[in-house]
């Protein structure tokens, strides 16, 4: 099941009524028999499917100006099944983003995007559900990009 919901607050005075709110949230439920002999009649999830998804942003567009400020969620999920059943899983992930655009005269715009602001992990795995069994973590840390485009 998915429910979105993207709303500009339009009825603000000026010049607050350039803000928006977006969001969404995944639930997704699955069950199934893996076929391996040792797990039979053990009903787990499906592979790559977290049960919970979900993001919220606040935004604002007036006068030239794009700014955006979300945060993403990812829940668990079992990544791959292992032969001895403890399986690699994905821990959750979660993200805080900005994204900002100023649109001079004649297309051209400047862009600013910094990502993870949180300075959280993208990519941490476990031999099985368990966090205290770490297998794989990556924490890239903050990305800024700037950048300048012009219409032709």
């Amino acid at each position: 099941m998915e429910l979105g919901v993207i709303k500009q607050l339009a009825g603000l005075a000026a010049p607050f009524d350039g803000f928006g709110v977006e969001g969404n949230v995944t639930l997704q439920h699955s069950a199934a028999d893996s076929g391996q002999a040792y797990r039979h009649g053990v009903t787990m999830r499906f592979v790559n499917t977290p049960h919970l998804l979900y993001n919220a942003a606040l935004t604002y567009q007036k006068y030239g100006v794009e700014l955006k400020l979300s945060y993403a969620y990812r829940g668990k999920y079992i990544e791959d099944l292992r032969d001895n059943a403890v399986d690699k899983w994905v821990q959750p992930n979660r993200s805080i983003d900005f994204h900002s655009r100023y649109t001079l005269a004649r297309g051209v715009a400047l862009d600013l995007d910094i990502a993870n602001l949180g300075d959280d992990w993208r990519y941490y795995t476990t031999k099985g559900d368990h966090v205290s069994y770490q297998k794989d973590y990556m924490a890239p840390g903050r990305t800024v990009l700037l950048r300048a485009s012009a219409a032709l």
